[in-house]
């Protein structure tokens, strides 16, 4: 699943994926769940005021495979965030309740991250790390049914060997809401959560964290192309009068021990007077930025994308671009097409 949050206005608790693994709000705070400032578009806050008082979600299907499994996001940790001198767990899949088999993240009263994978009594944790307040940083934990490993701002942290097969669980994030003993509790914020039925790799994680961490140098944009050009021009659906070059930097992905990636989520995200509504000064023909999607670099293959948002007055685009083969050793080059008035809404 992933979950991106709305845009910073709405909230939305939806997957993203084909999955439909929405997130249900659970806990006991008396307030709904709160829009909150964010990394990339739109984020969360789960309300952790006081003890017997705190707010998570939960997703509303079984997750996870009993092996394999990534769980990762943006959090904001400030001074106010640690509610116990106990661990809480904040991310993660696992079953409700004490001691809840699951892979999760927790935080300990000092503030200190750590990773753990349970099998029910039996559990491994990794070391610990303290990231600095007031700042947004990448968390993730994998487990890949024998270890787990605790990464922190697309760095391996610490791995510990040990536990076995896990059971399939609900994603969550704040288990003092979930797991009902709400005598611990995090006020934290979230953005762009996700979890994998896979073990990712350490290279995954570190090219993860570069594109989110700063889009705008994991590839550079170019200028604005007209028909006709060299390369053949993507003409499915009416005549897309413009596009740009966008050239992933190889030195961006780390190469540790992958040359090649298969199919990874890359975001795209610039404020671009060109992709502005034409009512507004710009080249892009739908308010709704439905006449925008991208190719691959012959200008003609579809890409699978996801526009997250779209503001029509400014052109500030946020999407996800599934990459199907991105390369450590060399640029790859994709197309954003725009300015197609007959585009399906």
């Amino acid at each position: 699943g992933v979950w991106h949050f709305g845009n910073g206005t709405t909230l939305s608790r939806a997957d993203s994926t084909v999955n439909g693994n929405s997130l249900v709000d659970t806990g006991t705070a008396p307030a709904a769940l709160s829009v909150a400032s964010s990394k990339i578009n739109g984020g969360v806050n789960t309300l952790g005021t006081s003890q017997y008082t705190t707010k998570g979600l939960v997703s509303t299907s079984v997750m996870g495979n009993g092996t394999n499994n990534t769980v990762s996001g943006w959090i904001y940790i400030d001074s106010n965030s640690v509610k116990d001198e106990n661990p809480t767990n904040f991310l993660g899949i696992k079953t409700a309740g004490w001691p809840g088999p699951g892979v999760y993240l927790s935080i300990w009263g000092d503030g200190s991250l750590f990773a753990q994978a349970r099998d029910g009594d039996t559990y491994i944790s990794s070391s610990t790390s303290t990231p600095s307040i007031d700042a947004w940083h990448y968390a993730a934990a994998v487990y890949n049914g024998a270890t787990v490993y605790y990464y922190l701002d697309g760095n391996l942290i610490d791995s510990t060997d040990g536990v076995g097969t896990i059971i399939s669980s609900k994603f969550f994030i704040n288990d003092s809401a979930f797991a009902l003993y709400t005598f611990r509790h995090v006020d934290m914020n979230f953005d762009e959560v996700r979890h994998s039925a896979s073990a990712r790799s350490a290279d995954w994680i570190k090219t993860e964290y570069n594109n989110q961490n700063s889009p705008s140098t994991f590839y550079s944009y170019g200028a604005a192309q007209s028909q006709p050009t060299s390369l053949g021009w993507y003409a499915t659906g009416g005549t897309w009068n413009y596009r740009k070059q966008i050239t992933i930097d190889h030195t961006k992905i780390s190469q540790t021990a992958t040359t090649t990636y298969s199919n990874f989520p890359m975001l795209f995200s610039v404020t671009d007077a060109d992709l502005k509504f034409t009512d507004s000064g710009g080249k892009v023909a739908s308010s709704t930025g439905a006449d925008i999607l991208f190719t691959a670099s012959d200008g003609t293959t579809l890409l699978n994308y996801e526009i997250e948002s779209y503001a029509s007055t400014t052109g500030a685009t946020v999407a996800w671009v599934k990459i199907p083969t991105l390369h450590a050793t060399y640029d790859d080059v994709i197309y954003i097409y725009f300015g197609n008035a007959s585009a399906p809404a």
